[in-house]
């Protein structure tokens, strides 16, 4: 999506009121979006190579919350996503 290739639909991409309000906004919210979303990946890729050796077992009760943990920095960027919508002019 950070690379705009694909236009403003209903089904793939990040699908705000204010992303679907133009094209514009489409494309910047999908750009901005796509970087912070690829940003996240690579956070969670680094953390998975240095917990890799220290992960317990799955069987664990410590499981879940190796694999919850990491992901909750997610609410932080959907709700910068959200922000950076909501700062955008009215289409």
């Amino acid at each position: 999506m950070m690379f705009g290739f694909v236009g403003r639909n209903r089904y793939f991409g990040i699908r705000l009121a204010e992303a679907l309000a133009s094209d514009g906004n489409w494309r910047k919210i999908n750009s901005f979006g796509g970087r912070r979303l690829a940003l996240f990946g690579m956070f969670l890729l680094v953390v998975s190579y240095l917990l890799r050796d220290i992960a317990p077992p799955p069987t664990s009760a410590w499981s879940p919350v190796v694999l919850v943990v990491p992901l909750t920095p997610l609410v932080l960027v959907i709700r910068s996503i959200q922000r950076f919508a909501a700062g955008l002019p009215p289409a």
